[in-house]
């Protein structure tokens, strides 16, 4: 997949991604105007919004009602002296969902591509061209 990044006016930047545009900014206190998210808050949001996604496709797969279903992402320091980050993701599910779909929606975020990505420490290589 090859995705087309665009420096911008200011400290904005997009990226052209499947017929779409996402605009990154920094916010006001690093020099941008915080019009919109920074990169940093996209790769967070993906995680979740990743999550979402594998939860949504279990019920659907299965009839169930998945709009009481709420997601939540907490990242917090490992440690004080650590830049390792923890990250948390909480799914409150209904109690008159079974057992065995409330296990079934946790082993389905777990097939979260993203998740998966991160988890598997992609290799990154920059280069000029």
């Amino acid at each position: 997949m090859n995705l087309q990044i665009n420096l911008m006016e200011g400290l904005k930047v997009e990226c052209l991604v499947a017929g779409h545009s996402i605009i990154a900014d920094q916010p006001q206190s690093k020099g941008g105007t915080g019009d919109h998210p920074s990169p940093y808050d996209y790769f967070l949001a993906s995680i979740g919004l990743c999550a979402g996604f594998y939860v949504q496709s279990y019920c659907r797969a299965r009839n169930l009602d998945s709009s009481e279903i709420k997601i939540q992402q907490i990242m917090s320091k490992k440690s004080t002296d650590s830049n390792q980050m923890v990250l948390e993701i909480i799914v409150e599910i209904p109690n008159h969902f079974s057992d065995k779909d409330k296990n079934g929606i946790l082993r389905s975020v777990d097939g979260c591509t993203v998740k998966k990505t991160i988890v598997g420490m992609p290799e990154f290589l920059v280069r000029l061209s």
